[in-house]
């Protein structure tokens, strides 16, 4: 009887300290769920931007139409959580761009041209649009994004003021990991402190809880970078959250090679970030894969993929979350033409492949 109860015991010790070590251990790949929403009208895109004004509406233009290749696309759409509505364009196209709200404006720049339309031309300039009168600011409004100008940098915005930070140039030649602040109020930029690890480009970035995170992309040395920050503005500082890599020899991180990517979608809702679709490599395969990420544990749980249910994995999409609800579409899979097509995505219903 004593040695059964010394088994048992051992058994339990394994089990606590498996889960002392576990990001991993919830891990359920049939919770989640998407389900079709309306699609974008007019052409279908990769590499557009969206950004969100309050709570209630999205907004989603610019990018390439994967097929024409014959210009920046400059039109733009809002979304209500039920249709779309066209409204004015942005003054001049562009693909690869960023975008960022505060108050009651958008603001979208840096970038590059197409194949046909300033081919090789990579952007400064930045646009402000104001939902109130459906305008866009007129060119030099806006102050120019006062770093090298460039393309698939990331953006997000916290306490009032955007944050614009990584990209590339030179046709990927030159990679970034310098920040930049723009201040409405003050209608100036300003120089932050950089991110600490890894120039990279196609990165993606969220705000949560009065702070500016920061993740995936390509580094310098053509790998998916592994490191995650978050950036502090009340003390202008970086926090290294855990790094996303097999790490350790403990089990907890054996499949994080599996979230690594860039040119990804996050979606912030309730208590979790939601990281999901991209690609493994620049212009490489796209991932369909799904995690969930809790910034009070910086711990990762792996959810259903996007394409358990048939739909394709893709790249260079746009997500957005509004009234609680979470969107995810256009982006490309390397076939003409791209993605128009959007999906709600509800994190706490498990998977239905008949939707």
């Amino acid at each position: 009887m004593k040695k059964l109860n010394f088994i048992v015991l051992m058994a339990c010790a394994a089990f606590l300290l498996g889960s002392c070590n576990g990001s991993s251990s919830d891990n359920n790949t049939s919770e989640g769920n998407w389900i079709t929403s309306a699609e974008l009208p007019g052409y279908g895109r990769f590499y557009a931007v969206s950004f969100t004004i309050g709570d209630s509406v999205a907004y989603v233009g610019t990018g390439n139409d994967g097929d024409n290749y014959d210009a920046p696309l400059k039109d733009f759409w809002k979304f209500n959580g039920n249709g779309w509505t066209s409204i004015a364009s942005i003054p001049v196209g562009r693909q690869q761009a960023v975008a960022f709200s505060i108050g009651g404006k958008g603001y979208v720049g840096t970038g590059t041209g197409t194949y046909a339309e300033n081919s090789g031309i990579y952007f400064k300039d930045f646009y402000a649009y104001d939902a109130a009168t459906d305008t866009w600011s007129a060119a030099g409004q806006i102050p120019d994004f006062p770093g090298d100008a460039r393309a698939r940098a990331t953006a997000f915005s916290v306490n009032n003021k955007g944050y614009v930070l990584t990209g590339q140039s030179s046709n990927g030649s030159i990679l970034y990991l310098d920040m930049y602040s723009f201040n409405p109020a003050t209608g100036s930029w300003s120089q932050e402190e950089g991110l600490p690890n890894d120039k990279r480009y196609g990165a993606s970035a969220f705000t949560f809880d009065g702070k500016g995170y920061v993740l995936g992309g390509l580094n310098s040395s053509g790998s998916l970078s592994p490191y995650f920050f978050a950036f502090n503005p009340a003390t202008s500082t970086w926090e290294r959250k855990r790094q996303i890599w097999n790490a350790t020899d403990s089990s907890y991180d054996d499949d994080w090679s599996n979230i690594r990517r860039l040119d990804a979608v996050t979606l912030v809702m309730g208590s979790n970030v939601y990281y999901m679709l991209g690609s493994t490599s620049n212009g490489g395969s796209p991932n369909g894969t799904t995690w969930a990420y809790d910034p009070y544990n910086d711990t990762w749980d792996q959810r259903s993929s996007y394409t358990s249910d048939n739909r394709s994995a893709r790249w260079g999409a746009v997500g957005f979350s509004i009234l609680g609800r979470g969107f995810v579409g256009t982006g490309w899979s390397g076939g003409a033409p791209a993605y128009g097509g959007f999906d709600e995505y509800f994190p706490n219903q498990d998977l239905n492949s008949n939707n």
